[in-house]
């Protein structure tokens, strides 16, 4: 059987996705509690307080946006250490075997005529 199997990530790109994943887990729930500490201190009519809102909430929109691109790896990483394989062979077989019913169609005027 001819088989195609993804490399395998090595250990230290897994950790250090899954240490990616906690730091935005962490600067999330930091950002977040610094945005609300600033609403309950300040009224946000304040030039400097509005500034400082817009920031934190601007880091803490980006830290979700990267916060799903390491998912995403995290995923891809999952789906590379799995036993994903391809059948080479099984694949070959089966695109032989739809051209053949094509052709048979042809034959039989099931698909439409091409000039020759």
């Amino acid at each position: 059987m001819n088989t195609y199997h993804p490399p395998t990530p090595d250990d230290d790109v897994t950790e250090l996705v899954a240490e990616t994943k906690i730091l935005f887990r962490r600067s999330a729930t930091v950002l977040a509690k610094r945005i609300n500490e600033l609403e309950e201190a300040s009224p946000p009519e304040e030039k400097s307080t509005s500034t400082v809102m817009k920031d934190m909430r601007q880091a803490f929109g980006w830290a979700l946006e990267e916060s799903k691109n390491v998912e995403k790896i995290e995923k891809s990483l999952a789906a590379a250490n799995g036993t994903v394989g391809y059948d080479l062979d099984a694949a070959r077989f089966e695109i032989g075997s739809r051209l053949a019913r094509l052709r048979a169609a042809r034959d039989d005027r099931g698909v439409s005529e091409q000039s020759e």
